[in-house]
């Protein structure tokens, strides 16, 4: 993997994300968040194999097969959390080239980490956590971009690294 240490522009400063990314995908699936575009490279092997064997277990499955584009998915943003301190703040992955309803399937691999959802102001108050466990596959779909937002915190707790592949499909 290509790791890199992305950063955003906050009150004209550049500051670094806590975390290291890599953004993979097929060509032309840029995607643009936090200020910058990231431009693919190509899907690896293992990637290619997750993401196929991802969509396949989609597929196979009655009540969420209808979920999933029928192109499946041509980019993967991959987050590597080296410990309790590298975290990611409060966002909602609802960039246009996601289209309306974006779909967003995320693996987990490592150290078990807690996530955070709360809804948008305007929306009924709504806050809950989920335990995201090694080999663990939470999917967004729907609404969930428009109405909620996601964290993963800092803890203080000791944990070892964490590998966060999230599946999407961009649309330019």
């Amino acid at each position: 993997m290509v790791w890199e240490h992305g950063s955003l522009k906050m009150y004209g400063k550049e500051l670094p994300f806590p975390r290291l990314m890599a953004w993979y995908g097929e060509e032309g699936s840029r995607y643009r968040f936090s200020g910058k575009t990231y431009n693919p490279l190509p899907f690896t092997e293992i990637i290619s194999t997750i993401k196929s064997t991802l969509e396949l277990s989609i597929r196979n499955n009655a009540e969420i097969r209808e979920l999933l584009p029928k192109q499946g998915f041509n980019s993967v943003l991959l987050n590597w959390y080296r410990d309790g301190k590298d975290s990611m703040s409060w966002h909602s992955d609802d960039e246009s080239e996601l289209g309306e309803f974006p779909v967003i399937a995320s693996l987990s691999l490592g150290a078990e980490r807690w996530f955070h959802f709360r809804n948008k102001p305007s929306y009924p108050k709504f806050k809950q956590k989920i335990s995201l466990q090694s080999g663990s596959v939470l999917l967004m779909y729907g609404d969930s971009q428009r109405k909620f937002q996601h964290a993963l915190p800092k803890t203080k707790l000791e944990l070892g690294d964490r590998i966060n592949l999230t599946f999407r499909t961009i649309y330019n």
